[in-house]
């Protein structure tokens, strides 16, 4: 897959992934009043949303950007390339959506312990000049991705962008993220974490239950990081 800014330039490559694609087209939004002069988007249109139901396994890397739906995990061996929002719809039966992403290394030949190369969540932005009808409208990469759901990524996560404005991107999720490798550096510059009871999102409760308390990477991690481990131990897991 690849994107393309206005006027052709600064184009994003995604290469060998399978496209998990859940904008829609903004030529199929019903064009109201209020719009017959207005700039519909992809985003107005949810038709193509990226349904996670169950359990889907996939070998090799994923692109994924825009709506999902469905209660569910998608477990990736390999990486996860996200381009932009990942935004949860209701499911098909009115709930609340409950979606997990799961990426794993491919140990078959990723074995580095210092610098994984799969098992990564890779925020990789870029410009999209179909966006809109108005395509110059979305001249800028998203500065501040949403991620909605709960993530677990071995291999880490990371950010990769050429552009000059990296250093100003600030990622939200909404949900939880677990990763067992932590590069700071690699990350984006903040990451804020929003906590939500999903047990109560799973009994579909018409009350919203989130937690009022937020994490901030840049807050919690930028001391303990500069300090050296000494000693750990591991324990076996209990139920």
């Amino acid at each position: 897959m690849n994107f393309k800014a206005a006027y052709g330039k600064n184009e994003v490559n995604y290469k060998n992934v399978i496209p998990l694609f859940g904008w829609g087209d903004w030529r199929k939004v019903p064009n109201k009043y209020s719009r017959i002069f207005g700039n519909p988007n992809r985003a107005q249109d949810t038709s193509h949303a990226v349904e996670i139901n169950g359990l889907t396994f996939i070998k090799g890397d994923v692109y994924l950007e825009g709506w999902v739906k469905g209660k569910g995990l998608l477990v990736v061996e390999g990486n996860v390339y996200v381009g932009g929002d990942v935004m949860t719809l209701p499911d098909d039966a009115g709930g609340k959506s409950s979606v997990g992403i799961i990426a794993l290394r491919d140990k078959s030949y990723d074995t580095s312990v210092e610098n994984p190369t799969t098992g990564r969540i890779v925020y990789k932005p870029h410009h999209d000049s179909d966006w809109s009808r108005f395509g110059i409208t979305h001249p800028f990469i998203n500065l501040s991705p949403r991620m909605e759901g709960c993530f677990y990524a071995q291999g880490g996560m990371e950010l990769e962008s050429d552009s000059s404005m990296k250093k100003l991107i600030n990622m939200e999720v909404i949900g939880n993220i677990v990763t067992d490798y932590f590069d700071r550096r690699k990350m984006p510059n903040d990451v804020k974490v929003k906590y939500y009871n999903w047990q109560e999102v799973l009994s579909q409760s018409k009350y919203d239950y989130s937690v009022d308390k937020e994490t901030r990477y840049s807050e919690k991690y930028d001391v303990s990081v500069a300090k050296e481990i000494l000693t750990w131990r591991e324990v076996e897991a209990t139920l």
